[in-house]
């Protein structure tokens, strides 16, 4: 899929379509860590872990 680079403020951003982000359970406000793997952009995305009590 191409998409491109936008001016968002005094930044760049890329608009990730739905049929990307709905399968990996991804919705405004969710974080995500963005990294370079071998010349590549990674974005993954950070769910919360259940927190486990130990009694």
């Amino acid at each position: 899929m191409l998409t491109q680079v936008q001016k968002i403020g005094k930044s760049l951003g890329v608009i990730i379509p739905n049929q990307i982000l709905e399968p990996l359970k991804i919705k405004a406000g969710d974080r995500v860590d963005i990294l370079v793997d071998d010349n590549l952009l990674v974005i993954r995305p950070i769910h919360k872990r259940p927190i486990y009590m130990l009694d």
